[in-house]
């Protein structure tokens, strides 16, 4: 397949702002806070301050308020699409390697039984000889 975009950015409300490379900090942080935003035994607000805490470890504190103000005044929705558009940006590559392949495998399948197919066709026309 094509070249695999490894640039991370997050793109909201018309503005795209870089990110810092993936690693297994982040990683750890994304992973920890996608458990947390499952359990239902952690309040919206406790939840909203994590994702809040690690945007702004992403990005910077001074883009967070420039972006979504600080956490006392920012609206939770902006809170939470900032932070899975962050995480979408992260996990776009493996996706798009994913697909990718996906698409190479349905192919190859796809060849494998036009394959097939001929090689029935020409059995048949042997056997009304």
């Amino acid at each position: 397949g094509g070249k695999i975009n490894m640039d991370y950015s997050l793109n909201y409300k018309n503005e795209i702002v870089p990110l810092p490379p993936y690693n297994f900090s982040i990683a750890d942080r994304i992973e920890k806070q996608d458990s947390m935003n499952i359990s239902g035994n952690v309040s919206m607000k406790d939840r909203c301050q994590s994702m809040y805490n690690i945007i702004s470890e992403i990005i910077g504190k001074e883009k967070t308020t420039e972006m979504i103000g600080t956490f006392k005044t920012a609206d939770p929705n902006d809170i939470s699409i900032i932070y899975s558009e962050i995480v979408k940006s992260y996990r776009k590559p493996l996706k798009e390697y994913t697909s990718e392949t996906a698409m190479d495998q349905m192919e190859d399948a796809q060849i494998e039984k036009l394959v097939q197919m001929m090689e029935f066709i020409e059995k048949a026309q042997k056997i009304k000889l």
